[in-house]
């Protein structure tokens, strides 16, 4: 994937955080919190297990909602997870918080030039702050990976 066609995906991905509260409203909105995309798969964590079932019920309704709104068909399924410990489903990595060591990499400032110069155009700061938080993120993951596959 280019430059380019990666910070569409990206942007369109980042856009489904910032249209959760106008497609579900605003009580869902504060009784759930969007944790990440990954695989077309969108993780929101509920307050608990009744807004859990609920929300399962209206997944395809939101689902269908959320991709009308961004214009693309980036999000295939919804996982409405509850619960206090971390949000993990099998064969899907949790990068909010993959593992404790992530928080220890450290980027290169080439690298930090790198995500600056792919969210530099955009003018919505929290489009743009979520946008950066997702690209480290996944930066550092990369790193991780690598490191652990060396051992």
């Amino acid at each position: 994937m280019n430059k380019d066609s990666a910070l569409n995906f990206a942007l369109v991905e980042a856009r489904v955080f910032s249209v959760w509260e106008d497609v579900v409203g605003r009580a869902v909105k504060e009784n759930t919190d969007l944790q990440r995309i990954k695989n077309g798969i969108l993780f929101v964590k509920t307050k608990n297990p009744s807004w859990a079932h609920e929300l399962k019920a209206l997944s395809t309704s939101i689902k269908n909602k959320i991709n009308e709104a961004v214009g693309a068909n980036v999000v295939r399924e919804i996982r409405f997870l509850h619960g206090s410990g971390p949000a993990r489903e099998a064969n899907v990595e949790d990068k909010d918080n993959p593992l404790p060591e992530l928080d220890l990499i450290k980027l290169s400032s080439e690298e930090l030039r790198q995500i600056d110069g792919l969210v530099c155009d955009i003018k919505q700061d929290d489009l743009k702050q979520r946008l950066t938080e997702i690209l480290t993120k996944d930066k550092k993951l990369n790193k991780w990976r690598n490191i652990k596959q060396r051992y």
